[in-house]
């Protein structure tokens, strides 16, 4: 479900406007239906300036995902759904949006849709492009999950040019980030997402992941203490560490503020830091960004 819904965040971006039209509703949907890498289904309406799908449905094998509405906005959708011209902003909000496995029997699969409500996430995310400096400016994108869990995220990037597509395929190479914040509150969000991608990758089969992990944990520790100290200061690399001795079950808020001068890019990242396959040292990578890292634990309802 999540790449399919991050293709619906980057595909409806588009201006502000006052009023759209049906038509230019139905041809933006159906450009970005084409794109999707499933089968998308929805009802698509007007509601003043928004353009609004509802009972959307994607189906894959044994599977279903569903969102009770989307809403997107702006000037400019004609051009999206005509041509595919990159589009220079967006606000755009999901409502309700779960994941389910199906089995092929309809009472088991009716008890799984509706015990999947109850799973639902809904967001709401905001870009805008300033074609006179070719910056991408995140203004929002805002997750909620069940329960307390939820992220937020804000950044900018240079060097990124929405005008043709061709300008934007010629300019992702040397698109550079400068600033990102992510704050992150978790009360299951870790071991619902992560936790399990973790231990596969940090822990063999044959080993026992409750004798295992503590040691994980202090290797990781041990990494983050050798992290170059221009980039990430002491307390950055206690709050790091202090979340890891929390796994498997970190619960709070954790934030990562990133900025760098100059900024980060591909053309930055790779000839510093691969280099036939062996990585060089992280200062190199890292000259010029500061990280900072926070972590409150707490238990939820606190």
């Amino acid at each position: 479900m999540r790449g399919w819904v991050a293709a619906l965040l980057i595909g409806l971006a588009v201006p502000a406007t006052a009023q759209q039209s049906p038509a230019t509703c139905d041809g933006s949907w159906a450009r970005l239906s084409e794109a999707l890498p499933v089968a998308v289904s929805a009802e698509i309406a007007t509601e003043g300036p928004l353009c609004v799908a509802t009972n959307v449905v994607a189906n894959e094998s044994f599977a279903q995902t569903r969102i009770d509405r989307l809403t997107w906005e702006g000037q400019g959708l004609d051009r999206y759904g005509d041509e595919g011209v990159p589009p220079r902003s967006l606000v755009l909000t999901v409502e309700r949006a779960r994941s389910v496995s199906l089995t092929g029997d309809p009472h088991t699969d009716y008890v799984r849709q509706a015990q999947a409500r109850q799973e639902a996430l809904s967001g709401r995310l905001e870009l805008r492009w300033d074609q006179l400096t070719n910056r991408l400016f995140l203004d929002v994108l805002n997750v909620d999950f069940p329960g307390e869990s939820a992220l937020r995220m804000s950044g900018q990037a240079g060097g990124v040019d929405l005008s043709s597509m061709s300008a934007l395929r010629t300019s992702l190479g040397s698109a550079v980030l400068s600033s990102l914040t992510i704050d992150v509150t978790t009360f299951g969000l870790f071991e619902a997402y992560l936790l399990e991608r973790f231990v596969m990758m940090t822990i063999p089969r044959e080993t026992d992941p409750e004798v295992a992990m503590p040691e994980v944990i202090s290797e990781f520790a041990r990494q983050i203490e050798g992290l170059p100290e221009t980039s990430f200061s002491a307390e950055t690399k206690a709050a790091m560490i202090a979340f890891l001795e929390d796994v498997p079950s970190p619960s709070g808020g954790l934030r990562l503020t990133l900025a760098a001068d100059p900024p980060l890019g591909w053309i930055r990242l790779f000839p510093n830091w691969l280099s036939n396959g062996v990585s060089r040292d992280p200062a190199t990578l890292l000259e010029g960004v500061r990280i900072r890292v926070e972590y409150s634990p707490r238990s939820a309802s606190q």
